[in-house]
Protein backbone atom coordinates (compact mmCIF):
# COMPACT_ATOMS: atom_id res chain seq x y z
CA UNK A 1 0.00 0.00 0.00
CA UNK A 2 1.24 3.47 -0.83
CA UNK A 3 2.04 5.81 2.06
CA UNK A 4 -0.09 8.60 0.58
CA UNK A 5 -3.12 6.32 0.37
CA UNK A 6 -2.54 5.27 3.94
CA UNK A 7 -2.41 8.92 5.07
CA UNK A 8 -5.61 9.73 3.20
CA UNK A 9 -7.42 6.78 4.76
CA UNK A 10 -6.18 7.75 8.21
CA UNK A 11 -7.41 11.31 7.79
CA UNK A 12 -10.79 10.08 6.59
CA UNK A 13 -11.47 8.21 9.83
CA UNK A 14 -14.03 10.18 11.80
CA UNK A 15 -13.28 10.01 15.50
CA UNK A 16 -15.96 11.42 17.81
CA UNK A 17 -14.78 14.08 20.23
CA UNK A 18 -13.86 12.95 23.72
CA UNK A 19 -16.47 13.26 26.42
CA UNK A 20 -15.91 14.57 29.92
CA UNK A 21 -15.59 11.06 31.36
CA UNK A 22 -12.90 10.13 28.84
CA UNK A 23 -10.93 13.26 29.64
CA UNK A 24 -11.17 12.52 33.38
CA UNK A 25 -9.84 9.00 32.86
CA UNK A 26 -7.03 10.29 30.65
CA UNK A 27 -6.02 12.84 33.29
CA UNK A 28 -6.15 10.19 36.01
CA UNK A 29 -3.92 7.83 34.04
CA UNK A 30 -1.50 10.60 33.09
CA UNK A 31 -1.17 11.79 36.70
CA UNK A 32 -0.82 8.27 38.08
CA UNK A 33 -3.35 8.89 40.86
CA UNK A 34 -6.09 6.32 41.24
CA UNK A 35 -4.40 3.89 38.87
CA UNK A 36 -3.53 0.53 40.42
CA UNK A 37 -0.35 -0.80 38.89
CA UNK A 38 1.25 -4.13 39.63
CA UNK A 39 4.25 -2.33 41.09
CA UNK A 40 1.94 -0.29 43.31
CA UNK A 41 0.20 -3.42 44.57
CA UNK A 42 3.55 -5.02 45.39
CA UNK A 43 4.63 -1.86 47.21
CA UNK A 44 1.43 -1.90 49.27
CA UNK A 45 2.05 -5.55 50.21
CA UNK A 46 5.59 -4.63 51.30
CA UNK A 47 4.29 -1.73 53.40
CA UNK A 48 1.74 -3.99 55.08
CA UNK A 49 4.44 -6.54 55.86
CA UNK A 50 6.64 -3.80 57.32
CA UNK A 51 3.68 -2.74 59.46
CA UNK A 52 3.19 -6.34 60.56
CA UNK A 53 6.83 -6.53 61.62
CA UNK A 54 6.50 -3.32 63.63
CA UNK A 55 3.36 -4.74 65.29
CA UNK A 56 5.28 -7.95 66.04
CA UNK A 57 8.00 -6.03 67.84
CA UNK A 58 5.40 -4.06 69.81
CA UNK A 59 3.61 -7.27 70.80
CA UNK A 60 6.80 -8.51 72.44
CA UNK A 61 6.86 -5.66 74.96
CA UNK A 62 4.39 -7.31 77.38
CA UNK A 63 6.37 -10.58 77.25
CA UNK A 64 9.71 -8.94 78.05
CA UNK A 65 9.47 -9.05 81.87
CA UNK A 66 8.71 -12.80 81.99
CA UNK A 67 10.61 -13.99 78.91
CA UNK A 68 13.51 -11.65 78.25
CA UNK A 69 15.49 -13.91 75.90
CA UNK A 70 12.40 -14.90 73.96
CA UNK A 71 11.22 -11.30 73.59
CA UNK A 72 14.65 -10.22 72.34
CA UNK A 73 14.88 -13.14 69.90
CA UNK A 74 11.41 -12.59 68.46
CA UNK A 75 11.95 -8.83 68.27
CA UNK A 76 15.26 -9.40 66.45
CA UNK A 77 13.46 -11.70 63.98
CA UNK A 78 10.80 -9.06 63.28
CA UNK A 79 13.43 -6.34 62.94
CA UNK A 80 15.46 -8.39 60.44
CA UNK A 81 12.36 -9.27 58.42
CA UNK A 82 11.11 -5.67 58.56
CA UNK A 83 14.44 -4.44 57.21
CA UNK A 84 14.32 -7.01 54.40
CA UNK A 85 10.79 -5.92 53.52
CA UNK A 86 11.98 -2.29 53.56
CA UNK A 87 14.75 -3.20 51.12
CA UNK A 88 12.16 -4.85 48.89
CA UNK A 89 10.01 -1.71 49.10
CA UNK A 90 13.00 0.40 48.06
CA UNK A 91 13.68 -1.94 45.16
CA UNK A 92 10.07 -1.60 44.03
CA UNK A 93 10.18 2.19 44.42
CA UNK A 94 13.35 2.32 42.33
CA UNK A 95 11.73 0.43 39.48
CA UNK A 96 10.32 2.64 36.74
CA UNK A 97 9.11 0.46 33.86
CA UNK A 98 7.71 3.42 31.92
CA UNK A 99 11.10 5.15 31.65
CA UNK A 100 13.41 2.11 31.65
CA UNK A 101 14.31 -0.08 28.73
CA UNK A 102 12.63 -3.45 28.42
CA UNK A 103 15.84 -5.27 29.33
CA UNK A 104 16.30 -3.14 32.46
CA UNK A 105 12.69 -3.68 33.51
CA UNK A 106 12.95 -7.46 33.12
CA UNK A 107 16.29 -7.41 34.94
CA UNK A 108 14.71 -5.44 37.82
CA UNK A 109 11.85 -7.94 38.11
CA UNK A 110 14.27 -10.89 38.07
CA UNK A 111 16.45 -9.18 40.69
CA UNK A 112 13.36 -8.66 42.84
CA UNK A 113 12.38 -12.33 42.47
CA UNK A 114 15.83 -13.52 43.51
CA UNK A 115 15.81 -11.13 46.49
CA UNK A 116 12.43 -12.52 47.53
CA UNK A 117 13.85 -16.05 47.42
CA UNK A 118 16.77 -15.02 49.64
CA UNK A 119 14.41 -13.19 52.01
CA UNK A 120 12.18 -16.25 52.23
CA UNK A 121 15.13 -18.53 52.98
CA UNK A 122 16.43 -16.17 55.67
CA UNK A 123 12.96 -15.92 57.18
CA UNK A 124 12.47 -19.68 57.29
CA UNK A 125 15.97 -20.30 58.65
CA UNK A 126 15.27 -17.87 61.48
CA UNK A 127 11.62 -18.74 62.05
CA UNK A 128 11.80 -22.53 62.47
CA UNK A 129 14.20 -22.60 65.43
CA UNK A 130 12.47 -19.56 66.92
CA UNK A 131 9.05 -21.24 66.78
CA UNK A 132 10.43 -24.40 68.39
CA UNK A 133 12.06 -22.30 71.12
CA UNK A 134 8.83 -20.33 71.68
CA UNK A 135 6.76 -23.52 71.99
CA UNK A 136 9.26 -25.02 74.45
CA UNK A 137 9.48 -21.81 76.50
CA UNK A 138 5.70 -21.37 76.74
CA UNK A 139 5.17 -25.05 77.53
CA UNK A 140 7.75 -24.89 80.32
CA UNK A 141 6.24 -21.72 81.77
CA UNK A 142 2.51 -22.25 81.34
CA UNK A 143 2.18 -26.04 81.09
CA UNK A 144 1.50 -28.56 78.35
CA UNK A 145 -1.97 -27.15 77.70
CA UNK A 146 -0.44 -24.22 75.82
CA UNK A 147 1.16 -26.45 73.18
CA UNK A 148 -2.01 -26.83 71.03
CA UNK A 149 -2.35 -23.04 71.02
CA UNK A 150 1.25 -22.69 69.89
CA UNK A 151 0.70 -25.21 67.10
CA UNK A 152 -2.54 -23.49 66.04
CA UNK A 153 -0.78 -20.10 65.97
CA UNK A 154 2.02 -21.58 63.89
CA UNK A 155 -0.48 -23.08 61.44
CA UNK A 156 -2.39 -19.80 61.07
CA UNK A 157 0.85 -17.86 60.58
CA UNK A 158 2.07 -20.33 57.96
CA UNK A 159 -1.23 -20.15 56.08
CA UNK A 160 -1.11 -16.36 56.10
CA UNK A 161 2.50 -16.42 54.87
CA UNK A 162 1.66 -18.84 52.06
CA UNK A 163 -1.29 -16.68 51.00
CA UNK A 164 0.82 -13.50 50.87
CA UNK A 165 3.60 -15.35 49.04
CA UNK A 166 1.17 -16.72 46.42
CA UNK A 167 -0.33 -13.30 45.83
CA UNK A 168 3.08 -11.66 45.48
CA UNK A 169 4.32 -14.43 43.18
CA UNK A 170 1.21 -14.04 41.03
CA UNK A 171 1.75 -10.28 40.73
CA UNK A 172 5.43 -10.74 39.80
CA UNK A 173 4.53 -13.42 37.24
CA UNK A 174 1.95 -11.06 35.73
CA UNK A 175 4.52 -8.26 35.64
CA UNK A 176 6.99 -10.51 33.81
CA UNK A 177 4.28 -11.65 31.39
CA UNK A 178 3.37 -8.06 30.55
CA UNK A 179 7.00 -7.13 30.02
CA UNK A 180 7.51 -10.17 27.80
CA UNK A 181 4.45 -9.25 25.71
CA UNK A 182 5.75 -5.72 25.18
CA UNK A 183 9.14 -7.03 24.07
Amino acid sequence: MDIDNLRDEWKSIDVPPCGDETLKVERKVASGHGVRTLRGRLRRISLRLIGGCVAGVLCMIPLAPDHEVLAVAVSAFFIVMGLLHAVQYRMLSGMDPSNATMVDSIRDVCRLESFRRVRRMVGLALMVPLMVYMAMEFTDTYGAYVLPGCIAGLAVGCLAGVAVNRRTTKLLREMKRQLACEN
